[in-house]
C-alpha cells in the first residue's frame, strides 16, 4: 500500500492517509463528498477521533467551485479499509495484495499458528507462564 498512496505520521506518531488522496487512487468513480459520507462518515463501523480526524480547509477553493471543504486524516487500519470495501480495479488490488501479504505471514509462521481455539489458549498460557 506503501507505494500506492502516501502515507505519513501525525503530531502523535500515528500512521495516517489523506481520504482524498485514497479516493484518488482507488478510482472511485463517486464525487469524494458522497463517497465519503456513505463509507466513513455514515458507517457505524468507523469513528471520528479514532478512526478519522477532520481536517476542515476553511476559504480553500475546491475544484468545482465553493470553498470549505473538508478533508479527513485516516488511520492505516481505516484506510485499509475503505480501500479493501471499494468495488473498482485498485480496490480488487488493494485486497489482493493484502491476501497475499496473509498467506506470506502463515507461511512464514505455518509451524507457529495454532489451529484451533484450544490451541491458542494454550500458546497464550505458556506465554503467560514463562513470563
Amino acid at each position: 500500500m506503501r507505494d500506492l498512496i502516501n502515507i505519513t505520521t501525525n503530531e502523535e506518531g500515528s500512521q495516517v492517509v489523506d481520504a482524498r488522496e485514497l479516493h484518488k487512487v482507488l478510482e472511485v468513480t463517486r464525487r469524494f463528498d458522497k463517497w465519503v459520507d456513505e463509507n466513513l462518515l455514515k458507517s457505524p463501523f468507523f469513528e471520528e477521533g479514532v478512526d478519522y480526524i477532520l481536517m476542515s480547509n476553511i476559504g480553500q477553493q475546491v475544484s468545482h467551485g465553493g470553498n470549505n471543504k473538508k478533508d479527513y486524516a485516516l488511520t492505516l487500519d481505516t484506510a485499509k479499509k475503505l480501500a479493501m470495501a471499494t468495488n473498482t480495479e485498485m480496490g480488487d488490488n488493494v485486497k489482493n495484495y493484502f491476501l497475499d501479504c496473509e498467506k506470506v505471514a502463515i507461511q512464514q509462521n505455518r509451524f507457529n499458528v495454532p489451529k484451533t481455539y484450544l490451541e491458542a489458549l494454550r500458546a497464550n498460557l505458556e506465554s503467560e507462564e514463562q513470563r
